[in-house]
């Protein structure tokens, strides 16, 4: 009980009775951690001189609550002589439920400090007023039927119950965040109204919280606390905090946080930087966020995915989703082959599992573009009679001395328009060839046997293919 607590009820004490009394006043105070305050001295009137005797109380008290004598007797006249004896059987007549206060000797001085020798009484009570008697020798005790000591707060004070603090506990999981009422388990004085005036030491109050390498404390504007871990931290840590109630008393107890650990997930397109911290992969696309790579078309690309775990945990890769216009293989490191369609050039892409092993995983995604690539053109792909596939050449006959005409062809998969023209011109005559691949080939004069010319086909984008006519002169009579 704090040192201004009043008890519930006045505390029953029976002094002890006695058919001689004398002229005495005797005060008693009992327990008060503060300098006692004398109460108003009882005086009693002698009817005629008597011996020296004990004064004594007697106590009614709750179990586990006693009293203890700490205080003054002031006395006045007292007998002139007291046998020892008598002092010693009135102690013995008390028994263990009498505690004697003072021996009154002649000749001692006014407020001679009292022989305490009962038990604690609780902090801040006092005996307030004591029925005083002298016992003399061979008289029994006996305690008066009506309490005449009462206790009362020496400062006359409300009812005040202690102020006290308990340690508080809260657990949250990594990455999370908590409100708690530390106040729950604390007690203001009478129950008073409690507000959480310091944290860690320092004074936090509404919009000003308190930073710790492992979080962040803040409090409500209800009164309440909300705690946010640091990015990925988890640990207990325990910090001090005090409360202040509404009569103005401070306590202050522990607040332990327990951050559970949770299983971070891989974070793709970041790599360890130079001191460990992740750091974005350079092919990685800043606004996307994905992988990109480049090829020219018909041309295979390799790359890498990368990603970092928080909690060091060992990372694996597969394939998610494959490409649309392509093939890809994904090594369990991360390294990948792309290989674009024949002839495709544009846009595809596929995704990429990163696994951390312990139920975390993460999607990278891999964007490819293939970058067009003229193909050249093809000679002589339409049926036509005079081209052998076998040999990939044109032939055609024609009489001695008779011209003879065609036409090369081809065809092209980017759907250029072709041109065509004279490449090697014929050993035994002559050709025309125009730009749509048609020519006209003269034998030279009486001349008979094989002749040949080729033709280029030109798509205009550089890319170009050579055809050859084959020209068989038959001999005439």
């Amino acid at each position: 009980m704090p040192d201004n607590a009043k008890p519930a009820a006045p505390t029953p004490v029976h002094a002890l009775k006695s058919s001689a009394v004398v002229h005495k006043a005797i005060q008693v105070a009992l327990g008060a951690p503060l300098p006692a305050k004398l109460a108003t001295p009882v005086q009693a009137a002698a009817a005629g001189a008597a011996p020296g005797g004990e004064a004594a109380a007697r106590t009614h008290e709750a179990p586990g609550r006693a009293a203890k004598t700490v205080d003054v007797i002031a006395k006045a006249d007292l007998p002139a002589a007291r046998a020892a004896t008598h002092a010693a059987a009135a102690k013995a007549s008390a028994g263990n439920a009498d505690k004697a206060i003072k021996a009154l000797e002649t000749g001692d001085p006014d407020s001679n400090p009292a022989a305490g020798d009962g038990d604690a009484l609780q902090a801040g009570l006092r005996v307030d007023r004591v029925a005083e008697s002298v016992t003399p020798a061979g008289l029994e005790l006996s305690p008066l039927s009506s309490p005449t000591i009462t206790v009362r707060d020496e400062e006359k004070g409300p009812d005040l119950a202690a102020a006290a603090a308990a340690p508080d506990s809260v657990s949250v999981a990594e990455d999370g965040s908590v409100s708690f009422d530390p106040r729950v388990n604390d007690t203001g004085t009478q129950g008073g109204v409690l507000t959480v005036t310091t944290v860690g030491g320092q004074p936090i109050s509404v919009g000003n919280p308190l930073v710790l390498p492992q979080g962040t404390l803040s409090l409500n504007p209800d009164g309440t606390l909300s705690f946010k871990p640091a990015p990925d931290f988890h640990g207990q840590i325990t910090v001090p905090y005090t409360v202040v109630d509404d009569q103005g008393q401070t306590i202050g107890s522990t607040i332990t946080i327990t951050v559970t650990p949770v299983n971070d997930p891989p974070v793709p397109g970041t790599q360890p930087g130079d001191d460990g911290t992740p750091v974005t992969d350079p092919n990685v696309d800043p606004d996307t966020g994905h992988y990109s790579a480049r090829t020219p078309e018909d041309t295979p690309v390799a790359g890498q995915v990368k990603a970092t775990d928080v909690d060091g945990d060992t990372l694996s890769f597969r394939l998610d989703d494959a490409p649309t216009h392509g093939s890809v293989v994904v090594k369990p490191d991360g390294t990948w082959t792309y290989t674009p369609g024949a002839d495709y050039n544009g846009h595809d892409s596929f995704t990429v599992i990163v696994d951390d092993g312990h139920g975390g995983t993460a999607i990278a995604t891999v964007d490819i573009t293939v970058d067009p690539v003229n193909d050249p053109p093809q000679v002589g792909p339409d049926p036509d009679p005079s081209y052998d596939p076998a040999t990939g050449h044109y032939a055609e006959r024609t009489p001695e001395d008779t011209p003879v005409s065609g036409q090369v062809k081809g065809s092209d998969k980017d759907g250029d328009a072709l041109t065509f023209r004279l490449d090697d011109a014929p050993t035994h005559g002559s050709v025309v060839v125009h730009a749509d691949g048609t020519w006209t080939y003269t034998p030279g004069p009486d001349y008979n046997g094989g002749d040949s010319f080729t033709v280029i086909v030109d798509d205009g984008h550089g890319g170009t293919a050579i055809a050859t006519v084959d020209i068989t002169v038959d001999p005439v009579n």
